[in-house]
């Protein structure tokens, strides 16, 4: 830290996915402390506002939704497995052949319960991603469908 420091350049520290704990607060506030041309940038699912380091500037920047078919690209993508026609039919049908990433999967999940329940929020997507693995018998039968 200290070399990169001696450059005197800005140079840019991203921790991505931070949580607010005292290990990582005190790591932070020391960096801060011993260098003079650090930025430092967290990403936080929870705001950050009582997180204070002395010269710091705290900005809570809400994310836009995704767009609908970009929300259904990315849960196609994080699946644990395939969609089929039967994730999204109400009938028992056995799984035949996967649907390939195109239009038609994307204007389905677009339209799936499990993408009205998150709402374009990619934290939530990529939740309900995981959970469509081999024990999920269809869309229709994922656990934020059936909590509503």
């Amino acid at each position: 830290v200290r070399e990169v420091d001696a450059l005197r350049r800005p140079w840019l520290l991203v921790v991505d996915g931070f949580s607010e704990d005292l290990e990582s607060s005190e790591m932070l506030s020391h960096l801060l402390a011993e260098t003079t041309h650090l930025h430092l940038l967290l990403t936080a699912r929870d705001p950050l506002g009582h997180w204070a380091m002395g010269y710091s500037k705290v900005v809570d920047l809400p994310l836009p939704q995704l767009a609908p078919f970009d929300a259904a690209r990315l849960l196609a993508r994080r699946a644990r497995r395939p969609f089929f026609a039967a994730d999204f039919e109400g009938g028992n049908s056995l799984p035949t052949v996967p649907l390939s990433m195109g239009r038609e999967l994307l204007l389905r999940l677009r339209e799936s319960p499990v993408m009205k329940e998150v709402k374009g929020h990619p934290g939530q997507i990529l939740a309900a991603a995981a959970m469509v693995g081999a024990e999920l018998e269809s869309l229709l039968k994922h656990p934020l469908v059936l909590q509503v």
